[in-house]
């Protein structure tokens, strides 16, 4: 990975050329985007917030707005967790500005279900747990993935935050294949 200062000159440029956004990092709940002997559950967030406030700094401080990375739906650290800790960890941090501006983005994968599944988040769908949906009810592992990422962002932070849908429609990860 290029240092964080690194990429000063390069977003510096992008925001001259109009660009508002930028996603660092990608999955960073799924064991494949560490390290073998770095992927534990434990600090994994504060792990994570280690290096991505570096990059997510220099975006800010270039005009652009850092995204929070897409998390792999479900993932081996279940993603709507590791979202809450991770905005809990931004206030513990005292990440006033970022969290002043936070975008958040998630993968809109269908996952074979159609295109209201999911809707109204856990509100609507509370009986739905981590790597455990109970026949009759829906989670969040299709299109209306970003219902479910509000309602983290507004019971941590106590408001909505955009969400950007990445693969919006795609059946599928296409990691997968």
């Amino acid at each position: 990975l290029p240092s964080p200062s690194d990429l000063d000159p390069l977003l510096s440029a992008y925001q001259r050329w109009g660009c508002h956004l930028v996603i660092f990092f990608d999955r960073v709940n799924s064991h494949t985007s560490w390290p073998v002997a770095g992927w534990t559950h434990e600090d994994l967030v504060d792990r994570f917030l280690d290096h991505f406030l570096p990059y997510a700094s220099v975006a800010l401080r270039n005009g652009l707005i850092p995204v929070l990375p897409p998390l792999q739906p479900g993932g081996d650290y279940w993603d709507t967790a590791f979202l809450r800790s991770t905005l809990e960890a931004l206030e513990r941090r005292k990440q006033t500005q970022l969290l002043e501006s936070l975008v958040l983005s998630a993968y809109g994968w269908t996952n074979a279900h159609d295109f209201n599944w999911g809707i109204g988040g856990p509100e609507r769908w509370p009986e739905a747990r981590p790597y455990f949906t109970p026949a009759g009810t829906q989670d969040h592992l299709g299109l209306r993935i970003s219902d479910w990422y509000q309602a983290v962002a507004s019971a941590v932070l106590q408001k909505n935050c955009p969400v950007i849908l990445l693969h919006l429609g795609q059946a599928e990860d296409p990691q997968k294949k």
